[in-house]
């Protein structure tokens, strides 16, 4: 039987192209949770993120949502010390 999850701090999401990284934040704050879609960019100062957008949900969403996708199952998600 499939683990579900019940419940989530922070979920980050990197996605890295040739020329760009986007990064998607999930934040659970109590019964909503937070979304920001940022993008990662290198200047000679460093590593820098510019928020894109931001919205809030319903935590309860991105539960079912983890669960539908099956997190669970994805390399270094089942067990308490995932791999980074």
């Amino acid at each position: 039987m499939l683990k579900k999850i019940n419940s989530f701090n922070t979920v980050l999401l990197t996605i890295k192209g040739m020329r760009s990284i986007e990064e998607y934040e999930i934040i659970c704050k109590g019964a909503d949770s937070e979304i920001a879609c940022y993008t990662r960019y290198y200047t000679d100062e460093g590593n820098n993120r510019r928020l894109n957008k931001s919205v809030m949900t319903a935590a309860e969403r991105i539960l079912k949502l983890l669960n539908d996708c099956r997190i669970m199952k994805w390399d270094g998600f089942d067990g308490p010390n995932p791999k980074w």
